[in-house]
């Protein structure tokens, strides 16, 4: 047997777990497909949304998904000791690792306690 096993399915239910996470925290995710990022003149990037009416919701919701599954990938996991929030929050940023996460719309999350808790 492999130590370490993978399950697609929880991937998918910690992914929603980060998803509904963030919309407690009024963070709006949207898809990829409907960001369009462009380079302004003074070199900083503007994101506008796009409508695609006709997109059925269950597709919606997988792209939404897999916006949040690289917020997941870059800041969750299970430490080997469970840290108490203060202690946590004082090692916080990581050295190496910045403190915010930039979603594809541009929207920047604070790397938190609590977002670094959800696997838990």
């Amino acid at each position: 047997k492999k130590p370490i096993q993978r399950s697609h399915r929880g991937g998918e239910w910690l992914t929603e777990q980060v998803h509904n996470f963030l919309g407690k925290q009024s963070i709006t995710v949207h898809p990829r497909y409907a960001v369009n990022r462009k380079r302004t003149r003074d070199g900083t990037l503007a994101s506008d949304l796009a409508a695609f009416p006709k997109t059925h919701p269950s597709y919606v919701q997988r792209c939404r998904l897999e916006a949040v599954q690289g917020l997941k990938e870059a800041v969750c996991g299970l430490p080997l000791v469970r840290f108490s929030n203060q202690d946590l929050a004082a090692h916080l940023p990581v050295p190496g690792m910045p403190s915010t996460y930039e979603l594809p719309d541009g929207t920047p999350i604070n790397l938190s306690p609590e977002l670094f808790r959800v696997p838990e």
